[in-house]
């Protein structure tokens, strides 16, 4: 089972322990917040087809700039109150799995990342 932002609270931590739920790993995606406010930002959506792309490492085609979205979710303010969200609680959620967890670099390339992503999931 793969829970993806779960938990996001001490007390979801403490639920799983309580409950008995064996983690296998935990995966720490660490990037720095200002590279993760650059990579949110430059994010548009395709309404027509879903696809999502980047301004600066994924640019659009030309002919489709002037439908592109850019989310509300996406924008420098909305980004930086859920990073602070997450750095108010990941230094008290980290403690109950500090056996299984496992830091990755995620400043890389896609592909880099996801080399170290599944790296640390090795030997389960």
């Amino acid at each position: 089972c793969l829970l993806d932002g779960f938990p996001r609270a001490p007390d979801q931590a403490q639920a799983m322990v309580d409950a008995g739920l064996e983690v296998q790993r935990v995966l720490v995606i660490k990037v720095p917040d200002d590279t993760l406010v650059e990579r949110g930002c430059g994010r548009r959506l395709d309404p027509e087809t879903g696809e999502i792309y980047h301004l600066k490492f994924k640019p659009p085609p030309a002919e489709i700039v002037d439908r592109l979205v850019h989310r509300s979710d996406d924008q420098e303010e909305q980004i930086r109150v859920r990073l602070g969200a997450y750095h108010s609680q990941i230094d008290a959620i980290l403690p109950f799995f500090k056996d299984v967890a496992v830091e990755v670099d995620g400043t890389g390339k896609p592909d880099d990342v996801f080399s170290l992503v599944s790296a640390g999931l090795d030997n389960l």
